[in-house]
């Protein structure tokens, strides 16, 4: 679909609810003209959080699908993840936590994988880490991560001999403004789903007793490919 057949979507699920343009604007918390702007496919006219506004407000998904050198962009995503992945296991083995990347998991028909796991056998402390270079959607990221929860230390118990006393569970989301913004318009959710944050989450770490449910944002950027500094403005040279 081009902007102007999207636009013509929106206003046709509007029609059909019976909304005015006002009702949506009301309810998505913008100003009534961004509204026609977007019914009118004039999207360039537009912050991507204000059509995220009015299409939620309509119960509308609207998700992106970039495309850049076929295949290759799902290798940067992955070059993307693995730096975030490998930032944790570091971290955690200089804590003296043993690891497993990639712990992949089906049991009774709920499958899939989580990031990093990490066990301190000293303290008997579990820690099931999530990897996000982005966040694109909350719910199911939420619904992923209490699955993992129930499903995972039980599992990981049968199967190492675990004798689990203390447990974290932690969300690692890239350092961008985007990510940043995402989990401030959700701040109630993300704060009664993972209280702590990233000082609670260190700490913890160093000295795992207790149960935390942390997310935290992680001070290497992606883009860095290896290298350990922190997250900051970026040179960039441009080839002749």
């Amino acid at each position: 679909m081009n902007d102007q057949q999207v636009g013509a979507v929106i206003r046709a699920i509007r029609r059909r609810r019976g909304w005015r343009q006002s009702d949506v604007a009301k309810i998505a918390r913008i100003n009534q003209s961004k509204i026609s702007l977007i019914e009118r496919g004039l999207f360039h006219h537009l912050r991507l959080d204000d059509v995220r506004a009015a299409t939620t407000a309509l119960g509308i998904e609207l998700p992106f699908a970039p495309r850049w050198r076929g295949p290759e962009l799902a290798k940067l995503l992955d070059e993307h993840h693995s730096a975030l992945a490998e930032w944790c296991v570091r971290e955690l083995r200089d804590a003296r936590w043993e690891t497993i990347i990639e712990y992949s998991f089906n049991h009774f028909g709920d499958r899939g994988s989580v990031d990093v796991v990490g066990w301190h056998g000293g303290r008997s402390a579990l820690i099931l880490i999530e990897v996000k270079t982005r966040i694109v959607d909350v719910q199911d990221l939420l619904r992923s991560v209490d699955m993992k929860r129930r499903i995972v230390p039980p599992l990981l118990q049968r199967e190492r001999r675990w004798t689990i006393r203390h447990q974290g569970h932690m969300v690692v989301i890239a350092e961008s403004g985007t990510n940043r913004r995402a989990i401030e318009r959700r701040r109630g959710t993300f704060a009664a789903a993972f209280p702590q944050r990233s000082v609670q989450a260190r700490r913890w770490i160093q000295d795992p007793t207790g149960d935390i449910a942390a997310i935290r944002f992680s001070p290497v950027m992606p883009h860095q490919h290896g290298r350990h500094g922190r997250g900051g403005p970026t040179r960039v040279r441009v080839p002749r």
